[in-house]
């Protein structure tokens, strides 16, 4: 496995779509602040403003890691790439995990890159109203990242598996964006529903947009969610790597 990582590694080094996303991670935060600084408001330019709206934009994790797979396995699938792997007997099992790990790899670096960006950008730039809103942003990304990780599996084994972006993209919004919706749609009209769901979070989306972690027991239970949500995903792909052909 440890030489199928690095070669993958050194295969990504080389991909500029790799890059560009990267890039991004470092623009998007550096123009945030800009964007705030430009505003000239005593209420709104500074980094109490920042790092509480960065707070309450979670959510918008769930959208960008289907890209972010995508971008790690598409061109596997569309090259040919995995059948040829296989023909020279690496196992269906070693790439799907190593794809699996090279995925949180990424999640990592670019996560590290667009914090380090926003901080350094929002502290140099902008008036400093204190550390209370800088202090929560941080403590918030304990409950957020078990949330993002499982969205990363779920988004990790709908695309091994479906190995077209369209289906991948399609079958990701159903789980992880629509059934949450719909079933707060129907849970506000069924009170038995709607006091378990306040009890018990069901779906990462909503933990993220809810501020999951702000609750009593409220890290222990984006943990127990994340872990779930990935323990079901590998679970239910299991036997499906066994038999996945690659065209």
């Amino acid at each position: 496995m440890m030489n199928y990582l690095k070669s993958e590694l050194y295969r990504l080094s080389r991909k500029k779509s790799m890059y560009l996303f990267l890039s991004l991670c470092l623009l998007v935060p550096l123009m945030m602040t800009i964007m705030t600084l430009s505003a000239n408001s005593e209420n709104y330019t500074n980094t109490q403003f920042v790092f509480r709206f960065a707070q309450n934009a979670w959510s918008i994790l769930i959208f960008i890691t289907p890209i972010m797979v995508s971008l790690i396995q598409m061109d596997d699938f569309s090259d040919g790439t995995f059948k040829n792997m296989i023909s020279f007997g690496l196992s269906r099992k070693t790439i799907f995990i190593s794809k699996w790990l090279l995925s949180v790899l990424f999640l990592i670096v670019a996560g590290l890159l667009t914090y380090l960006t926003l901080t350094i950008s929002v502290f140099t730039l902008l008036p400093n109203t204190g550390s209370g809103s800088y202090a929560s942003f941080n403590a918030s990304m304990l409950g957020v990242l078990p949330l993002v990780l499982a969205a990363v599996t779920v988004s990790h084994c709908i695309c091994f598996l479906s190995g077209k972006i369209m289906m991948h993209a399609l079958v990701y919004i159903f789980l992880m964006v629509l059934l949450p919706e719909f079933y707060y749609m129907y849970a506000n009209i069924e009170p038995v529903l709607i006091a378990f769901v306040n009890k018990v979070p069901l779906f990462p989306f909503a933990a993220l947009n809810d501020k999951l972690w702000q609750q009593q027991n409220g890290y222990l239970l984006c943990w127990a969610l994340g872990l779930v949500y990935m323990f079901a995903a590998f679970l239910l792909s299991y036997r499906q790597v066994e038999v996945k052909e690659f065209k």
